[in-house]
């Protein structure tokens, strides 16, 4: 056999080689730009769940603050009404004390 008829097959099979890494390179590489914009949408809807659930936090803690206020005020209305009967309680009382003195 001659020795470039050897060399043939040889070159044949580095160029396939080649060619075969080559593209397990840019499969690779195709594999890991998916991954990462895979990992990067999973991350912006996590972010955006977060999100969702602090509005829906805060809005509950807004809504709870709310009530509170209108109790508070509640209570405050029916305490001055408690403290106006009280007044006249005591005008009254103090009304029937002086007849009762000068009577």
């Amino acid at each position: 056999m001659r020795r470039g008829t050897l060399r043939r097959p040889e070159q044949d099979f580095r160029y396939q080689l080649e060619s075969l890494k080559s593209s397990a390179t840019s499969a690779t590489d195709e594999w890991k730009h998916k991954l990462k914009a895979d990992a990067d949408a999973l991350k912006a809807t996590i972010d955006r769940q977060k999100q969702l659930v602090d509005a829906k936090f805060k809005a509950q803690y807004a809504d709870d603050l709310e009530d509170d206020a209108y109790y508070a005020v509640d209570y405050a209305v029916a305490s001055i009404k408690d403290a106006e009967a009280a007044v006249l309680a005591a005008i009254t009382a103090r009304k029937e004390a002086d007849e009762a003195s000068s009577g």
